[in-house]
């Protein structure tokens, strides 16, 4: 739940994209923790 509040707070440029991007990528993990 407070990923979803960090997420678009650092990557407030594209949270859809960086959600995609992220999810697969190793920094991904660190959103879905």
């Amino acid at each position: 739940m407070f990923h979803c509040s960090i997420k678009p707070a650092v990557f407030p440029l594209n949270t859809s994209e960086t959600k995609s991007s992220f999810g697969m990528t190793g920094d991904g993990r660190l959103f879905q923790m």
